[in-house]
């Protein structure tokens, strides 16, 4: 996917109302990504990013509380759902993964990866990495 300002603003609204946005030339500060659609200037673009979390970031607590609102079913035990919630981590980061488990369907991976957008962390898109979204300058990691 070529670095545009049409793709720029498709991926930001993977991220609506996440308060991720930074607009440089305004503030410093993040704000609601709705931001950019009421207050930005066309011509900010190219200075515009969301400041997202990394995926190394992610605590236990999170990936149990994403699993079990994932799996309404109890498919995965409790003993087995950090696991899994790691598994899908490590095939939402590699653009290039298949489902390495028969027992995680692809439903999960997406509805999983949408919960961790939610949550502001950083995820490849539209076969961009994380370091190629960075390299772009359309986000940040926090540190």
């Amino acid at each position: 996917m070529e670095n545009t300002e049409i793709n720029k603003v498709k991926f930001f609204a993977q991220y609506w109302g996440q308060k991720v946005f930074i607009n440089p030339v305004l503030s410093p500060s993040p704000v609601d990504n709705t931001y950019i659609f009421d207050y930005s200037e066309p011509e900010d673009i190219d200075q515009e990013y969301l400041e997202l979390k990394p995926l190394s970031s992610i605590t236990d607590e999170l990936l149990l509380t994403a699993i079990q609102i994932l799996d309404s079913n109890n498919e995965f035990t409790e003993l087995g759902s950090l696991q899994i919630g790691r598994e899908i981590i490590q095939i939402v980061d590699n653009i290039n993964s298949e489902v390495a488990r028969n027992e995680i369907h692809p439903q999960y991976i997406f509805h999983f990866a949408d919960y961790l957008r939610s949550k502001g962390y950083a995820l490849p898109w539209m076969g961009l990495s994380v370091k190629r979204l960075e390299e772009y300058g359309w986000i940040k990691i926090k540190k």
